[in-house]
């Protein structure tokens, strides 16, 4: 059973940012404080549920609610998609902000979301730029729409090359008109990490659907959004932080068994059960024959990983990826190199296997194809 905790508000908030929580009390602090020095004039009130962190921790997060945070305490966890919906049924703001608790705002970019919802009215929501490091050098990457043929293309490419060489271009470009876009661009789907929507939207929408314990709810509320012809829009001037999977890495393995459940129930709600039972069977003999993967094994790095020079000039695409096809990936833009990741950086990123590579953007010839384990 929850407890709610609550302060009372001088006003009506303009903006209700929902922040879910699980054993991420370092980096809640930092979020928490971002949002305060980047408020500027708008009328914010915070939400905070936290959803079966350890003891401790809860008891940290109760003391919020002196600071005029709204509370929602867990015993247990409840999962992402609730823990919003819980948040959400204590707000009262015009705006809502979804935003992971392992992110940083940046700016004014809070103000510029509000800003271009107001100015756009027959926009549903809006995600701001996301990078993955303090330096501003990574750029997190677009959201795939989750369709079953793109499933299918994607798991395809595992196992072939011809086939991973396509899904590599198609992709590619997807990636660098995202990170290279200066202007609002209209998107299939937004990352839950970070967007802002309005309150009328989710009262005749609902919000994230519950049978989702971690991972798809973003996508599920996307293309209920779509299916009904409402915009979403990437704006790249609005700047954020994310230190992408803080929040799972206390239990991978549960995450990764809540990712597989999350999948095929996306695939089941929206294309059924006959299409469902295809694809699993399809994405098992895909990854069970992997194509052999060409490029150079760096083994078990310890140290942080470096981008090295290269004889071609710049500028500059390097990239980081879980999957040998890069689907998805993380991106930098350099002009010179070597380009070595930062401590911090190299410290939150997950134990497992890696790919990298160096584009030349003027050629886009790709050069250093390697894969290495992060110890």
């Amino acid at each position: 059973m929850g407890k709610i905790l609550t302060s009372p508000m001088p006003y009506l908030s303009m903006v209700s940012i929902l922040i879910v929580n699980y054993n991420s009390l370092k980096y809640l602090k930092s979020c928490i404080e971002s949002i305060r020095n980047y408020q500027d004039n708008l009328s914010v009130e915070i939400i905070v549920v936290d959803s079966g962190s350890k003891k401790e921790e809860r008891e940290s997060i109760a003391k919020l609610n002196s600071k005029g945070i709204k509370v929602y305490i867990n015993d247990t966890n409840v999962g992402y998609a609730k823990g919003n919906n819980q948040a959400f049924s204590l707000s009262k703001g015009e705006f809502i902000l979804v935003l992971n608790p392992d992110t940083k705002l940046l700016d004014n970019a809070l103000n510029k979301m509000v800003s271009y919802l107001k100015d756009n009215s027959k926009v549903a929501a809006v995600t701001p730029r996301i990078w993955w490091d303090d330096d501003k050098l990574f750029q997190l990457p677009p959201s795939l729409s989750i369709t079953f043929w793109e499933t299918v293309m994607i798991g395809l490419a595992l196992s072939n090359h011809f086939v991973r060489n396509l899904m590599d271009k198609w992709w590619l470009k997807k990636e660098l008109d995202y990170w290279q876009a200066e202007k609002a661009m209209e998107i299939s789907t937004l990352s839950g990490a970070c967007f802002l929507t309005r309150r009328s939207i989710l009262k005749k929408y609902g919000f994230f659907d519950e049978g989702f314990p971690l991972y798809f709810e973003d996508n599920d509320w996307c293309k209920r959004l779509k299916k009904n012809k409402e915009k979403l829009i990437y704006l790249p001037s609005a700047e954020i932080i994310h230190y992408y999977n803080q929040t799972t890495t206390h239990s991978p393995s549960d995450a990764q068994e809540k990712f597989a459940f999350s999948m095929r129930r996306f695939f089941l709600k929206h294309y059924g059960k006959k299409t469902t039972n295809l694809l699993m069977k399809l994405l098992n003999f895909f990854s069970s024959h992997p194509a052999k993967w060409e490029g150079k094994d760096l083994g078990i790095l310890s140290l942080p990983f470096e981008f090295n020079m290269i004889k071609e000039k710049g500028p500059y695409l390097v990239q980081i990826s879980p999957n040998p096809h890069f689907i998805p990936s993380v991106g930098a833009f350099t002009n010179s190199l070597p380009l070595r990741l930062s401590n911090t950086l190299w410290s939150s990123i997950a134990k497992g296997t890696y790919f990298s590579r160096i584009i030349t953007l003027n050629k886009m010839k790709i050069f250093n194809n390697s894969k290495w384990y992060k110890l």
